[in-house]
């Protein structure tokens, strides 16, 4: 699905504007703390983010396989809706 130009123009504005603040809030962030506090802080958001990465990709593999009549995970939508 191909998205229309204002669309794009939304999203891509609100992206800017998200990376201003995420910017501005560890700009804010750093001034307060000393580097050696501030690694762990950083690493802690890091390590939260490729936890979210990886169960958002292992829900769709499970999604993907539960939907496959060829799987023998094979859930029949019909009986359980």
């Amino acid at each position: 699905m191909r998205q229309t130009g204002a669309n794009h123009a939304l999203e891509q504005a609100f992206l800017n504007d998200l990376d201003e603040k995420l910017w501005s809030s560890a700009d804010k962030l750093r001034q307060q703390l000393d580097a050696a506090n501030y690694k762990h802080i950083v690493l802690g958001l890091i390590f939260l983010k490729y936890i979210s990465d990886s169960f958002t990709h292992q829900q769709e593999k499970i999604q993907a396989e539960l939907s496959d009549p060829e799987n023998p995970l094979y859930l029949d939508r019909t009986f359980y809706d």
